[in-house]
């Protein structure tokens, strides 16, 4: 993970769902409020697998509310494909796979890029 020092770092947040109408708001709030280390910028991507409750169109509304949070289409419908669709379009260089039923803990992200960079 090396960069010139003015640069800020990037970490991907992934996350596939489908038909997530009643969890997706408070996912997006915990990820959006995690606090990053110094230095660092997030973005998160939610790959929706053609939800027909309503989840995608929360995500649209919400994703323009905030830059950091992105829809990402997965017409595979499935976990993988999903996955692999957010992959596809993540810029960061640290990858953070959560799940749309959990909620964490603030500094959950941040301890993920402290441990990775430790070990």
């Amino acid at each position: 993970m090396s960069r010139p020092q003015d640069t800020p770092a990037w970490v991907s947040v992934i996350a596939p769902c489908r038909n997530e109408a009643a969890h997706i708001a408070a996912f997006c709030d915990s990820a959006l409020a995690q606090v990053l280390p110094p230095g660092w910028q997030m973005e998160v991507l939610v790959a929706d697998g053609e939800s027909d409750d309503g989840t995608r169109e929360l995500l649209v509304a919400r994703s323009t509310q905030d830059a950091r949070l992105q829809w990402v289409d997965n017409p595979g419908r499935i976990v993988s494909t999903g996955l692999n669709a957010c992959i596809a379009r993540a810029r960061g260089e640290v990858i953070v796979r959560l799940d749309i039923h959990t909620r964490f803990a603030p500094d959950y992200v941040a301890r993920c890029i402290e441990t990775l960079q430790r070990s």
